[in-house]
C-alpha cells in the first residue's frame, strides 16, 4: 500500500474514536509513557502539542512540568519548513494557529530556542508507524527533517493508538524512526 493510501486509512481509523474515548485512550498512553526509564531520566523534553485527532500530550506535559522537568514545543516556520523548540511553561500556554490548526507557544511567551543539544527526549506524533519503528507522518517532512539534525541526541518516543500500529510501513532514506512507541496496551521497543 502506498503511503499516501496508508495516510486516508489511518486517518479514518483516527476520525472513528469518539472524544471521550480518546480523553480515556490518552490518560492511559500518557501514564505509560511517563512509566518508561526513557522519560524517567530526562531533562529536557520537547513534546508535540496534539491536533484533535491525535493521542493528547497534556497529561505528559503537566506531569513533566510538574516533576520539574524543561519542557519544549515545536514551532514550525512554514516556509523554510523548519521547526524551532521553544519553552513551555505550562500547558495552558498555547494558541491554535491559523496554519492547518498546529498549537504552539504563544508569540510572546516563547523565550529562546532551546538547544537541540540539551533535549534528552522528543515525544514524536504520527499517523502510524510499525514495530521496527518506522514512523508515517502527515507528509509535510517537518519531524523527518528535525529529527535527521546531528546534533539532536535524544531519544524518540512515539505516543498512538494501538490502531495506529500496521504490520508494515513503507519507507525512503529520509524517513527518520523512533526508539519506541507507546499505546495504550504496550510498549514496543524496535530491536
Amino acid at each position: 500500500m502506498s503511503k499516501a493510501a496508508l495516510r486516508a486509512t489511518l486517518r479514518a481509523a483516527l476520525a472513528n474514536v469518539d472524544s471521550e474515548k480518546r480523553v480515556v485512550l490518552s490518560a492511559a498512553i500518557c501514564a505509560r509513557a511517563i512509566a518508561q526509564s526513557e522519560y524517567a531520566s530526562a531533562s529536557v523534553i520537547m513534546a508535540f502539542l496534539s491536533l484533535p485527532d491525535e493521542v493528547d500530550t497534556g497529561d505528559l506535559i503537566g506531569a513533566a512540568l510538574r516533576a520539574g522537568k524543561r519542557v519544549a514545543a515545536p514551532c514550525a516556520d512554514w516556509d523554510s519548513k523548519t521547526m524551532r523548540v521553544a519553552p513551555l511553561t505550562s500547558v495552558d500556554r498555547v494558541v491554535e494557529t491559523g496554519r492547518h490548526g498546529l498549537r504552539e507557544p504563544i508569540a510572546g511567551s516563547v523565550g529562546a530556542s532551546i538547544p537541540l543539544g540539551d533535549i534528552d527526549l522528543v515525544i514524536v506524533p504520527g499517523l502510524g508507524f510499525d514495530e521496527s519503528g518506522a514512523r508515517l507522518g502527515r507528509a509535510a517532512g517537518f519531524y523527518d527533517r528535525f529529527l535527521a539534525q546531528p546534533e539532536l541526541r535524544a531519544k524518540r518516543m512515539a505516543l498512538a493508538l494501538d490502531r495506529q500500529i500496521v504490520e508494515r510501513l513503507p519507507t525512503e532514506p529520509h524517513d527518520q524512526p523512533v526508539d519506541l512507541i507507546v499505546t495504550e496496551s504496550r510498549v514496543i521497543r524496535p530491536a
